[in-house]
């Protein structure tokens, strides 16, 4: 083959790609418009589904945590992984940082502080963070649910 074709069909595949992305973006834009509440919907799905599995995993790990007793030996250092897990899944998610805040965050934070430094934290403290955090997990998928039905 000739150096001369060669480039005849390097410019010609690039032409034909160039073509038809043009035609798909065209056909995207087309459907963006036309299929707009469709798509929305999707992502609308998409985002509850997110939270729900968020909220699935948090409701676990506090769910492990009531679990722990701070008294026992080798659950210090449980209770303190668990905590950080929640700490980090709140901060790591803007919908649970925005309902929980610093009123959640900063405890949580205080108590992996107090374990890390060797302290004991209140049995009675953990057990009313838990709560907290349930009350705050039940208030969230309320409002979660009543505006998915208010749509």
């Amino acid at each position: 083959m000739s150096t001369s074709t060669a480039t005849f069909i390097v410019a010609l595949t690039s032409f034909s790609a160039d073509i038809v992305q043009v035609l798909l973006g065209i056909a995207a834009f087309v459907i963006g418009l036309t299929q707009r509440k469709k798509i929305s919907a999707a992502f609308s799905l998409l985002l509850s589904y997110s939270l729900r599995t968020s909220l699935s995993d948090l409701n676990h790990l506090i769910e492990k945590l009531n679990e722990h007793s701070i008294e026992d030996p080798p659950n210090p250092r449980a209770v303190r992984v668990t905590l950080a897990r929640i700490h980090g899944k709140i901060r790591g998610n803007e919908i649970l940082q925005k309902h929980m805040g610093t009123k959640v965050l900063k405890p949580i934070k205080i108590m992996i502080d107090e374990l890390d430094a060797g302290r004991t934290v209140n049995e009675t403290d953990k057990i009313s963070l838990c709560t907290e955090l349930k009350e705050r997990l039940t208030t969230l998928e309320i409002e979660n649910h009543t505006s998915k039905q208010q749509k």
